[in-house]
């Protein structure tokens, strides 16, 4: 008697590997969606936005974007899928992405992938999340960001301060916010923001002593993040 053949699995199989590659990650943005040009110069109005609805996660996002100078001059557009954020030297410049107006499960992908086209300069960046219920947020700052070319950056949402097991099924609001270095000119190009289950991938952390003396900022550029969607809210 022959062995039976399972030859006719091998297509099946590659489907299914194929569906679980494709549901290990999430698309929040491409930055297909194009925007107008912010831009923005000291003296305030500090900050100024603007919110656009798109595509991402599997569902309909609002993306409120800001830009602010205390000092000097910044400009943020979403162009040529890319979002771009310029700072000219000592302008004491931040910049923030916010996403909400939707609910999504990310259990199964835990590290926030952020890949960028290009760097130059230093700057530094803070990331927060929220659950569905309003009652836990989770936040990652004092992260520094240096000159370089296709960076990816990796972070375990689990490891972020005041974390806690199951917030991760709930999510409904994401912020990343950039501020520029003083003293130093700074242009930034994100071109895609997504959640991976692959955990191989692991998070890129600095130790706390590379990014020391930015928390602070960070944390006042979170808040006016914050308001800067509550406007938008308020708006429509």
């Amino acid at each position: 008697m022959n062995p039976p053949s399972f030859r006719w699995l091998i297509p099946g199989l590659i489907l299914l590997l194929g569906a679980s590659k494709a549901l290990a990650a999430a698309l929040v943005d491409d930055f297909s969606v194009e925007s107008v040009e912010l831009n923005t110069a000291a003296p305030p109005p500090f900050p100024i936005d603007t919110t656009q609805v798109l595509n991402g996660l599997g569902q309909t996002v609002s993306r409120t974007f800001s830009v602010g100078a205390a000092t000097g001059m910044a400009q943020v557009q979403v162009f040529q899928g890319s979002f771009g954020f310029i700072a000219e030297p000592a302008s004491g410049s931040v910049a923030s992405l916010g996403y909400d107006s939707f609910t999504a499960d990310l259990s199964a992908t835990p590290f926030l992938r952020l890949d960028f086209l290009s760097i130059v300069g230093i700057g530094s960046m803070a990331i927060e999340l929220r659950g569905a219920s309003g009652t836990q947020t989770t936040g990652l700052i004092e992260q520094q960001l240096v000159s370089g070319a296709g960076i990816s950056r990796f972070f375990d949402v689990r490891t972020f301060a005041d974390y806690q097991p199951g917030f991760l099924s709930d999510v409904d609001f994401l912020i990343l916010a950039f501020a520029g270095t003083e003293g130093q000119f700074f242009d930034l190009k994100l071109d895609r923001i997504s959640f991976t289950g692959d955990a191989g991938l692991g998070g890129e952390i600095p130790e706390p002593a590379a990014t020391a003396g930015f928390a602070g900022a960070l944390l006042g550029l979170l808040g006016l993040a914050r308001r800067a969607r509550s406007r938008s809210r308020t708006r429509s």
